[in-house]
């Protein structure tokens, strides 16, 4: 099967049976040993292309890993199985889904994506002992004997970065923040703008009890969106910090800010796709958000390799692989500590998370990978991958800050 051909079976096999599993993977013999990775991930919907860069980035992983028999395991070869199926960024799908995959006897998952789906599905993943891997910030939703870890991170680490640096180089004062017309947005709103004031910056607001004012959704009437727009220019705030918001909103929010006549900077906490941002044109001009990469110089042949499979499968790169990489690594580097007997049973993992660190596979330079949280520090479980600024500039995307090491 080629790789086009093997992706292209994902994604069909993901889109025709939200109701249950679907999986486009090769036959295992019956004396093969196997780890099966389910992935819930947004295939349809507004973080389409969040789940699209999490799939491809564990396939390609997966690929690299059986194409020399599976990975390395207590002297023998584990084959790698990736069960994908699409939850359309919907908390009730993304909860049926992994039900599903628990009842399949599916114990490491990647995912799911947001707040909404992580309070939903979080709840039975931890009922069933799944180890996994998501991408939500409501932590609140996790015990700290959760088996679940944060991959990215959160905005109490990211947002301190961008807004120091708009203060410090781009001399901003003024900011603005506005939620997507989420639950969760909305309390991620109320953390960012409690970072802002920490770090010394006034807030703008367009109401001083209506939080809705201050709120943007791609399904309201264009007449609404544009009296938001035009109460934001009024305001002239010198930034705007917009969170909770999914790619494909963004673009539209960016745009409409920018037709509607604010000039100021606008940065969000959520990854962004540089190249969609790049079709607005001067548009994009002076948006920040969380991600970006390093210097290819810096990057292993390893990486390198991941990088050549993944543009045979999408055409072009996607910033957001940066950071989705490291899930599948990551759970391979905990069953590699954890034996054999980690493949079915994941209650091992209570033994090796409390100290447990991997060197990053993506460097040339030897660095480790640690874990923030858990039971000793009274917090979720979070990787300790690098947090980068990006700002948009003539079409390109600009790493202008990093920070390697940042708690909450």
């Amino acid at each position: 099967m080629t790789r086009k051909l093997h992706f292209i079976c994902f994604v069909l096999g993901a889109l025709s049976l939200l109701g249950g599993l679907s999986a486009c993977r090769e036959r295992s013999t019956e004396d093969e040993h196997v780890l099966r990775v389910g992935l819930i991930v947004s295939l349809t919907g507004p973080a389409r292309y969040w789940g699209l860069v999490t799939m491809r980035s564990a396939q390609v992983a997966a690929q690299y890993y059986n194409e020399r028999g599976g990975f390395d395991l207590d002297g023998e070869k584990v084959k790698i199985e990736l069960v994908v199926v699409d939850d359309a960024f919907d908390s009730v799908q993304a909860a049926r889904v992994a039900h599903s995959m628990v009842s399949d006897g599916i114990r490491y998952i990647i995912g799911p994506l947001g707040d909404s789906t992580l309070a939903a599905a979080g709840r039975v993943l931890d009922g069933s002992g799944a180890f996994y891997v998501h991408y939500g910030f409501h932590r609140e939703v996790q015990s700290t004997s959760s088996l679940g870890v944060l991959g990215m991170p959160l905005p109490e680490q990211s947002l301190p970065v961008m807004l120091r640096h708009l203060r410090d180089q781009q001399g901003v004062e003024r900011v603005l923040v506005m939620a997507y017309g989420t639950e969760e947005g909305v309390r991620q709103k109320g953390i960012a703008e409690q970072v802002a004031i920490n770090e010394g910056l006034q807030l703008v607001q367009l109401a001083r009890y209506d939080v809705s004012e201050e709120t943007f959704d791609v399904s309201l009437d264009p007449g609404r969106i544009q009296r938001k727009v035009r109460r934001v220019a009024d305001a002239a705030p010198e930034a705007l910090i917009v969170v909770g918001c999914p790619p494909e909103a963004f673009i539209v929010l960016v745009d409409r800010l920018r037709s509607g006549g604010y000039a100021g900077i606008i940065g969000t906490q959520n990854t962004q796709d540089p190249e969609y941002l790049a079709r607005l044109g001067e548009a994009s001009e002076d948006v920040y958000y969380v991600g970006g990469a390093p210097p290819d110089a810096l990057r292993s042949d390893y990486f390198e390799s991941l990088r050549d499979r993944y543009l045979d499968l999408a055409d072009e790169w996607d910033e957001e692989a940066n950071t989705k990489l490291y899930a599948l690594e990551f759970i391979l580097a905990c069953i590699r500590v954890a034996g054999l007997d980690a493949l079915e049973e994941t209650s091992v993992m209570y033994r090796v998370l409390p100290e447990f660190s991997f060197e990053d596979p993506f460097y040339r330079e030897p660095q480790q990978v640690s874990l923030l949280g858990g039971q000793d520090e009274g917090v979720p479980l979070q990787l300790q991958i690098p947090i980068r600024i990006s700002r948009m500039s003539g079409g390109q995307a600009i790493v202008v800050e990093e920070a390697k090491r940042v708690r909450p």
